[in-house]
């Protein structure tokens, strides 16, 4: 329901301050596909985050959906062919490295239910690439 209200808020809000300006031309795309498969990433990264809420706590799930811009960082260079800067090597091993100090790899926590926010950082990572 908290997923349902939040992408109906947002529409309305986006309603609102696009569609006076472009009309309907904003809801046309030249790609309807790739926008079905976006659609679909998007509720798939939010039905596995609320899924993975049943089996660990908020904070922990929510660490571990920050992974996506190190997901897409590392992914960015074997799948796009772009160059990442020692900098920015850097940033992904921190976040990875506060990834790794709230989730506790070996603790309780560290179970399959782990796996279910991580496909929402899998997910979102799609999304932004």
């Amino acid at each position: 329901m908290v997923v349902w209200a939040r992408y109906v808020v947002h529409t309305l809000l986006m309603a609102g301050i696009f569609l006076p300006q472009s009309g309907l031309r904003v809801l046309r795309t030249k790609r309807p596909l790739l926008q079905l498969i976006r659609a679909l990433c998007l509720l798939g990264t939010s039905l596995f985050f609320t899924t993975g809420l049943m089996y660990i706590p908020l904070a922990e799930a929510t660490s571990v959906n920050f992974l996506a811009p190190v997901l897409v960082t590392a992914l960015s260079v074997p799948l796009l062919k772009e160059r990442v800067t020692r900098g920015q090597w850097l940033a992904v091993i921190c976040g990875f490295i506060g990834v790794l100090i709230i989730v506790h790899p070996g603790g309780e926590l560290f179970t399959p239910a782990v796996l279910l926010p991580l496909t929402s950082a899998l997910f979102s990572a799609s999304i932004s690439c």
